[in-house]
């Protein structure tokens, strides 16, 4: 059996290559989608309309229909969550207030024998007129659980559902 070896060249063009290959690879990861996978985008606004109670022991509150869906909401149907950056010791309210959106990304879960839900998170950062909650760490938008069965309220809602899974609590602007 004979070794293989490449000359330098070849070396270079292979570790050149892979960096290549690598370096996009990571990039893609970290890019936000276009306009055209997600109307908002970096930059728009989050408005928090009206103050929402968090319960102890929780971080996040979920919407539903327009509506605070509570712990527990339903998988099949689009919906969207506020989410703190750490769980509250005590029972608390964020209040109204605007939030910068500087990042939006792509993501999914997978619930093993029932399907998967595809999401879209917008980190937030609230903005120097507000007094809005720090500890607002991102809205997390998404379809109804996708069962494979190609169900369009399966799809990552974009600006116009999202405001209206929020309703009268938050609209994206």
């Amino acid at each position: 059996m004979s070794d293989l070896t490449f000359s330098q060249p070849v070396l270079r063009i292979l570790k050149t290559s892979t960096l290549f290959f690598i370096s996009v690879l990571v990039s893609a990861c970290g890019n936000s989608p276009s306009q055209q996978q997600m109307d908002v985008q970096i930059g728009d606004t989050f408005y928090l309309e009206q103050a929402i109670a968090v319960k102890n022991g929780y971080s996040r509150v979920h919407f539903q229909e327009g509506e605070i869906a509570g712990a527990w909401f339903d998988h099949y149907i689009p919906h969207c969550t506020i989410e703190l950056s750490d769980i509250v010791d005590r029972d608390t309210s964020f209040y109204p207030g605007p939030f910068q959106i500087e990042k939006v990304r792509f993501g999914s879960e997978d619930y093993e024998s029932e399907g998967v839900i595809d999401y879209v998170y917008f980190y937030l950062q609230p903005t120097s007129e507000s007094e809005a909650e720090a500890d607002v760490f991102r809205l997390a938008c998404a379809g109804a659980m996708d069962e494979g069965l190609n169900n369009p309220a399966a799809q990552r809602p974009k600006r116009k559902q999202i405001n209206q899974i929020l309703g009268n609590y938050g609209q994206v602007k």
